[in-house]
């Protein structure tokens, strides 16, 4: 029996399948792509908020909500070329553009070729996908998210509070929940709410972009759609009502 896993390209993207042996059947594959990936996580997220006798439900709301937002936003802004989502970091442009062309077309042996060069800082450049803060940047501007002519691919429609409070969800809570430090940390439970809730607002217009419909399976698309509202619902639900006013 051999443990493998494959990483091969699929459609616009790369696709993750994974066996647990050899002699295993079509059962043991796990499958993954990066919209199955944003689904998965806000999945999570509204299981988490169902059970709202535990406290941690909103850590795992604020890991599911903003990962799941930042795999929308990546399969939005991708299209169908990945080397969309790349950040080839600070080279001249030609070595760049050259780093984008491998890259797209998969061959890997080319593009670390291409990096096995003299100069050292071009070498220790190999692409890297670009931040959540960039790509939430990016979505809201046309030049990055009118990759087709269909009116749906348009950019993201926030204020400048909900793009602040998304930002905050990432930076104060996400980042923190992911990467916990030894500390003892008191949070008011409501203060989570509006964040989540500017979140799902974004997560709401990408799950009808049309650049992700163009680039994955219409069944798995339509699958968020359907579900994103359950999210939300979910959200309402595990809420606690504002304390009320002393008399």
């Amino acid at each position: 029996k051999v443990t493998r896993s494959i990483l091969r390209p699929r459609s616009s993207s790369w696709n993750w399948t994974m066996s647990e042996t050899e002699e295993s059947g079509a059962d043991a594959w796990l499958e993954i792509d990066a919209l199955s990936n944003a689904l998965d996580y806000l999945k999570r997220a509204a299981d988490a908020l169902g059970d709202t006798d535990d406290p941690f439900r909103w850590k795992w709301a604020v890991i599911g909500i903003a990962n799941g937002l930042y795999g929308l936003l990546i399969c939005a802004l991708e299209g169908t070329n990945n080397a969309n989502v790349m950040d080839f970091g600070k080279m001249p442009k030609e070595d760049k553009e050259k780093m984008k062309r491998l890259f797209q077309a998969g061959d890997t042996d080319s593009y670390l070729k291409a990096l096995n060069i003299e100069d050292d800082f071009l070498r220790s450049k190999a692409a890297k996908l670009i931040s959540f803060e960039e790509a939430l940047k990016r979505a809201r501007k046309n030049q990055y998210m009118e990759l087709t002519s269909l009116p749906t691919s348009k950019p993201l429609e926030l204020s400048e509070k909900q793009f602040q409070n998304i930002l905050q969800l990432w930076r104060l809570f996400r980042n923190r929940f992911e990467h916990f430090i030894p500390m003892s940390w008191y949070i008011d439970q409501a203060f989570f709410v509006p964040l989540l809730s500017d979140a799902l607002v974004a997560t709401e217009q990408l799950a009808g972009n049309a650049n992700i419909w163009m680039a994955y399976d219409g069944d798995r698309v339509e699958e968020l759609r359907q579900f994103v509202p359950e999210v939300r619902k979910a959200l309402g639900a595990s809420a606690s009502p504002p304390p009320s006013l002393p008399s």
